[in-house]
């Protein structure tokens, strides 16, 4: 349940939406222009995520009372405090995955690909390494 709103904006603010419009208009554009609207962009779409990380820190448990069904188990108070606390714990993801996916769509309107690439593999590497320093557990804090 804490993964719908995340995914949602991930889906509206970072990979889906924002790749798709980006590169086909930066491919269109002159290089000179295509480097302003660029550096542009890149606040625009930080501003957005921040205030959406700010609206989304604030009205988590609102947000979570939409989507959680009556009646469900996961509307006991100790499991929606949970389902809250996860949604606030992934939003700041969303912020690094808008931010990664304006920067691929740079590099691949540049048709600079190999970054592009190698940027799961890193992510793979990172996880790998956390679940080495955090051996038999899926998480090194615990629920408030």
């Amino acid at each position: 349940m804490a993964y719908r709103v995340p995914n949602l904006l991930r889906e509206l603010l970072a990979e889906g939406a924002v790749q798709n419009a980006l590169i086909p208009l930066l491919k269109a554009l002159p290089p000179e222009e295509a480097q302003a609207f660029s550096r542009r962009f890149a606040a625009f779409l930080l501003g957005v995520n921040l205030l959406v990380l700010g609206l989304g820190y604030l009205l988590a448990p609102f947000v979570a009372g939409l989507l959680v069904a009556e009646g469900s188990h996961l509307r006991t108070p100790e499991a929606f405090a949970q389902v809250v606390w996860l949604t606030r714990l992934l939003l700041p993801f969303l912020l690094g995955l808008s931010m990664a996916a304006l920067f691929s769509a740079f590099l691949q309107a540049e048709e600079r690909f190999l970054p592009y690439a190698l940027g799961p593999v890193a992510f793979n590497l990172v996880a790998i390494g956390l679940m080495a320093l955090f051996p038999g557990t899926p998480r090194p804090w615990a629920f408030p």
